[in-house]
């Protein structure tokens, strides 16, 4: 039986973006600010006033050395991952963070160092919809329905399976039909078994 593909998204999945924004803008407005509260994809979305306007601040340190090895990963996910890879073919897809010359090489050297993932494995595209697996994990909505509508709504491959990882930022989201929520690395791991 061959193992189905899985195509893996990093932020939001594997690695804690919003944490490591929020300790920037800590970082320049000495004050404090929860993960928690942030309930929408866009971090800023669900910053308030005056803070809202420290968001250029905030990515262009993102954006700069050491700003993508930065991110904290997330509790359980090298399990997770490792557990995935047992039974798929994982390949990373993840968007690059546009204007930044370090963030493609750190977030490979991020995923090799805590994934062992190595970067033959890691495709970086802005437009995610155009790369094919059987499975698509990310936890922007937006990304998984043009890619559902790229593959299944053409007719290309009607038998791919988006998947939107849960979390806060998605929760209160709508998500199309034929698109699978899911909350853990247990509930994921169950999909593939169940499709493959």
């Amino acid at each position: 039986m061959r193992k189905l593909s899985c195509l893996l998204d990093v932020d939001g999945v594997l690695g804690d973006f919003v944490s490591a924004a929020l300790a920037h803008l800590s970082e320049v407005t000495g004050v404090k600010f929860d993960p928690i509260s942030v309930t929408s994809w866009e971090v800023f979305d669900s910053i308030q006033e005056p803070f809202k306007s420290w968001k250029g601040t905030v990515y262009e340190r993102m954006k700069a050395r050491g700003g993508c090895s930065s991110i904290p990963v997330y509790d359980g996910a090298k399990e997770g991952v490792a557990r995935l890879r047992e039974i798929a073919d994982v390949t990373i897809l993840t968007s690059p963070f546009n204007g930044s010359a370090t963030w493609m090489h750190e977030r490979e050297k991020w995923l090799e160092q805590h994934f062992g993932i190595h970067h033959r494995d890691i495709i970086h595209a802005d437009k995610k919809f155009r790369v094919h697996g059987d499975i698509f994990v990310d936890d922007k909505p937006s990304h998984l329905h043009a890619w559902s509508d790229y593959w299944i709504g053409t007719g290309r491959d009607k038998t791919v399976c988006p998947v939107l990882w849960d979390s806060p930022r998605s929760a209160t989201e709508i998500i199309g039909a034929g698109v699978t929520r899911v909350k853990s690395w247990d509930e994921l791991i169950a999909l593939l078994r169940q499709s493959s």
